[in-house]
């Protein structure tokens, strides 16, 4: 199996020294390879993950939120790295351990391969069930959990219908603090925020007496 790529992009020489001494044994790695790289070089590398330091995710502002995960190493207190808050950027302190570097890259890439199985691929479209996120190559919509909910039960109806009293029966338990009323007023929101957000019409639809049914067709 090839090694995917990790960009490695940094100011600071004792780090640029101490990966170039990593990527010298990139075959002792399991699944993955260190390139260091400048910043014209990272457009050809996958944006999974990142390895910088503080002085190059300041001038990397503007492409942090390209990449799934950025490891920021951190060995100066009086530089302020920006935007460490955000939940794709993880920072590292100094004094720091490379294994410990490497166990959180095989965790992330544990955890992206387990994701990517449970991915449901549609012809043009792919929905994310841990992130309920639809998407394709331009477009994304990301549904709240009663729609994510009510998506999952239109797309894995094995009759193709499925009955208003199956939905609210799958989606909210036939609680009785709930009436088709109810479900039909999300599945209007969900239409509306689907041909808004991704430009799809009629996806999902409605026959008497069959029930809901998902045109998959258009996915």
């Amino acid at each position: 199996m090839e090694k995917r790529i990790i960009p490695v992009v940094f100011v600071n020489e004792q780090l640029i020294k101490i990966f170039s001494e990593l990527i010298d044994t990139n075959n002792l790695l399991k699944t993955f390879k260190f390139k260091l790289a400048n910043y014209s070089e990272l457009e050809k590398y996958s944006k999974e993950l990142l390895i910088s330091d503080e002085l190059a995710i300041l001038e990397l502002e503007d492409q942090k939120q390209n990449y799934e995960q950025i490891y920021v190493i951190k060995i100066s207190d009086s530089i302020k790295s920006q935007g460490t808050n955000e939940t794709n950027i993880s920072t590292i302190f100094a004094p720091f351990k490379v294994k410990d570097i490497l166990e959180q890259i095989e965790k992330f890439n544990f955890q992206r391969d387990t994701q990517n199985k449970r991915k449901i691929a549609f012809t043009k479209f792919i929905y994310d069930p841990t992130t309920r996120i639809l998407s394709d190559k331009e477009k994304s919509i990301r549904f709240t959990e009663k729609e994510a909910k009510i998506f999952q039960c239109l797309f894995s109806s094995k009759d193709h219908f499925i009955m208003k009293k199956d939905l609210l029966e799958q989606v909210w338990s036939y609680s009785q603090d709930i009436d088709t009323h109810t479900l039909e007023t999300h599945i209007y929101s969900l239409r509306k925020k689907i041909e808004n957000q991704l430009d799809l019409q009629n996806l999902i639809n409605f026959r008497e007496k069959k029930g809901y049914y998902l045109n998959k067709e258009i996915l």
